[in-house]
């Protein structure tokens, strides 16, 4: 057992690993990286007991510890999200009005939502091809909605949405 870790050795990009012998890797949902305490196991079985101070967040690449037996770093795994773009075809009144329209439904639905640097909707959910096929059966066929890989400024999923049936 590793730990308790309480504070992380050296951020995600200013660390090099000595070597790939030893290197471990504790892999947690985004979840689980928002959370200070607990206890997790690497990929090579040594459990590490985190007690990291209230509101640190761990990210991907962190190194967690360092000893002559072992390198321990986090991978941060992102869920996907469900990106929904308004047809650019439409008027400019027009696509702002149909962005309104999806937010108010989304809204209405408890769903979390990014707008991107493009103006695109960023939509994180548990089933996120249930979103896009309930999105197309809800009046919204026009828009492009696709299943992408997520960011770290994506929010996480709200557990109290509605999701109508996603």
């Amino acid at each position: 057992m590793v730990g308790p870790v309480d504070r992380i050795m050296a951020a995600a990009g200013q660390w090099e690993p000595r070597s790939a012998v030893g290197l471990e890797v504790l892999r947690l949902t985004r979840e689980e990286a928002l959370r200070p305490f607990g206890r997790f196991c690497t990929d090579r079985g040594t459990v590490v007991q985190l007690a990291l101070p209230r509101g640190m967040v761990l990210n991907d690449g962190d190194l967690l510890w360092r000893d002559a037996e072992r390198v321990i770093a986090v991978a941060v795994a992102l869920p996907a999200v469900v990106r929904i773009t308004v047809p650019a075809t439409l008027p400019p009144t027009a696509r702002l009005i149909r962005a309104m329209e999806l937010a108010h439904f989304l809204g209405n639905q408890h769903l979390a939502v990014r707008v991107d640097a493009e103006g695109r909707l960023r939509v994180p959910v548990a089933a996120p091809e249930a979103l896009v096929a309930w999105l197309r059966q809800s009046g919204f066929g026009d828009v492009d909605a696709a299943v992408v890989p997520g960011e770290p400024a994506d929010p996480l999923p709200n557990p109290h949405a509605h999701q109508g049936g996603a």
